[in-house]
Parts: C-alpha cells; sequence; structure tokens
C-alpha cells in the first residue's frame, strides 16, 4: 500500500493532481481542494489512501494525517464510499465534521456537493457512538428549523455552536426575527 508520497506537484485536471517523486514516477491522485490550489510547481508530502478495486488503483491525497483518519473513519460508516469520504474531507475540515457530528447538524454535511440527508443522518448516527455523542433525533429536527436564526446569529458576530447553544433555550415555533432577538436576550 501507499501510505505518504513526497515529490513535486506538476499538473492539476479538474480534482486530480500529478505528483512527480525523486524517483521520476509521477503519480495521479486525487486532492483536496487546498492541494489544488498550490501554485505549480509545488514541493509537497502528502498521506495517501490507496483503494485498489477489481478495475483501478486510485489514490486519495490528504494535506495532514488527521484528514487521513477522518476519511478512514468515514469509511467505516454504511454506504459512504471512498468518493463521498473524499468529498466530505474537501469540502469541510475534519474538526467541521466533528462539530457536524457532535451538535447533530444535519445541514452542515448536506453542504457538502452530493451528500443527500439520509447519508448525512447515517453519518452522524455511526459517528455519534464512535465520538461518544449522543445521536437525537428531535436535536436534528430542530437544527434543520432553526439554521437560518442560527446564519443571522452567525451574522451578528457569534461563532456558530454559540449560536446554536442560544438557540438551543428559544421556542422552535417563533417566527425568525422572534427567535434571534429572543436567543440574544437569553445569552
Amino acid at each position: 500500500m501507499i501510505g505518504k508520497i513526497k515529490g513535486s506537484l506538476i499538473e492539476v485536471n479538474l480534482h486530480e493532481g500529478i505528483i512527480m517523486t525523486a524517483s521520476g514516477i509521477g503519480y495521479r491522485i486525487y486532492l483536496t481542494q487546498k492541494l489544488l490550489a498550490l501554485p505549480l510547481p509545488s514541493e509537497l508530502e502528502i498521506y495517501t489512501h490507496h483503494q485498489i478495486r477489481e478495475d483501478a488503483q486510485v489514490l486519495y491525497g490528504f494535506v495532514s494525517y488527521q484528514e487521513y483518519q477522518f476519511f478512514t473513519l468515514l469509511l467505516t460508516v454504511d454506504g459512504v464510499g471512498p468518493k463521498t469520504a473524499f468529498t466530505v474531507i474537501s469540502q469541510l475540515t475534519p474538526s467541521e465534521v466533528y462539530e457536524a457530528v457532535r451538535a447533530n447538524d444535519v445541514t452542515a454535511l448536506t453542504k457538502v456537493s452530493g451528500l443527500g440527508k439520509k447519508t448525512a443522518q447515517k453519518i452522524i448516527l455511526e459517528l455519534s457512538n464512535k465520538f461518544k455523542t449522543g445521536f437525537d433525533l428531535e436535536k436534528v429536527k430542530e437544527v434543520e428549523v432553526d439554521e437560518e436564526a442560527v446564519l443571522a446569529l452567525v451574522a451578528l458576530g457569534y461563532p456558530k455552536a454559540d449560536a446554536k447553544k442560544m438557540l438551543e433555550k428559544v421556542d422552535p415555533s417563533l417566527p425568525l426575527t422572534e427567535k434571534v432577538t429572543s436567543a440574544l436576550k437569553k445569552k
């Protein structure tokens, strides 16, 4: 298995890049958005996941070992394959994924292109067991309903996690402006 590659990023095409090693071998690797944004050529050292299938061998590259660990953790979720796990890690940081799971925030995960509500719920359910956080379907529904209010509080300068906690104390049936006003009063 190929676990780490050190070389020069010499070419980028859509989601893939070619990394030329000192030995003269060029590896075609799926790269995260951070890596794809690097200027060419760039020297780098990345962690990789080597997927071997009947019809192909695919390499996925990660900036840090933490990204790689979260990728492999996402692969343990039933129905999440390497492409889906890689898309999640490419568009969200590991801490954003962890926070979404901890807060039962389906909306944060469904912002990842191609990730539907059911898969996001499955990720939260299965990873919450691994992170020892509780999965609460009622909280998931509440988070979805209050997303506009959360965004309003974030726009006012509150961190997203604080905004969600503030809204937990507010009646979810209130109109948006009253939710925000009530959350600010209860802070």
